[in-house]
């Protein structure tokens, strides 16, 4: 498997793990909410790939592989997050 792959899986691992436990931890919590969390999960995790692809991509060429796989996971993850939070929130019906 490719490094891009890896670090997409682990990275939507990551925010879908955040998100169950935020989910879990609140009392009175609806089911709907799941999704909320989901989406700014994924959005926080996205902001940060970026700005960890970009410190990746000025280090210099060695790490650019690297840089591509946060790259593309910041774009997968950020596109997620606005179409979660978009979808449970009721502004895309």
């Amino acid at each position: 498997m490719k490094l891009a792959t890896k670090i997409i899986l682990i990275n939507a691992a990551i925010a879908v793990v955040i998100s169950l436990l935020s989910f879990i931890s609140e009392s009175h919590v609806q089911s709907s909410e799941f999704f909320v969390w989901l989406g700014l999960s994924c959005l926080g995790i996205g902001l940060l790939d970026l700005v960890i692809a970009i410190i990746l991509f000025i280090a210099g060429p060695t790490n650019y592989n690297t840089g591509k796989g946060f790259l593309l996971s910041s774009g997968i993850l950020i596109l997620t997050g606005f179409a979660v939070c978009g979808g449970s929130l009721g502004i895309m019906r």
